[in-house]
């Protein structure tokens, strides 16, 4: 970001900077973008709004990673109990059955 001028006009000037070649930083002429003087207060309620809404995401995010299992551990297949075959020949498995012999 710079401050410039066009036609003794104030504005900021805002731009993108990219690697060059010679591993220096330049900016980028395709990717640049001019804002008024008159219009920073409005850009300035943007941002902060999409400050805002960023949090929001995140928080949201974190809630969601928060609620889900923990995933497997690497190298271990995950099996669901419903596939398994039952434990006694025809019989389901239950807990809290006494165990038969």
């Amino acid at each position: 970001m710079n401050w410039s001028e066009f036609e003794g006009k104030p504005f900021v000037s805002l731009r993108l900077w990219k690697r060059g070649d010679d591993g220096g930083w330049w900016p980028d002429g395709k990717r640049e973008m001019s804002v008024r003087i008159r219009e920073l207060p409005d850009l300035a309620a943007a941002i902060a709004e999409a400050l805002d809404l960023a949090e929001a995401n995140q928080r949201h995010w974190r809630e969601q990673q928060a609620s889900r299992p923990a995933p497997p551990m690497p190298g271990r297949r995950v099996m669901d109990p419903a596939t398994l075959p039952p434990a006694n020949g025809s019989e389901a498995f239950d807990e809290f059955s006494e165990h038969r012999r």
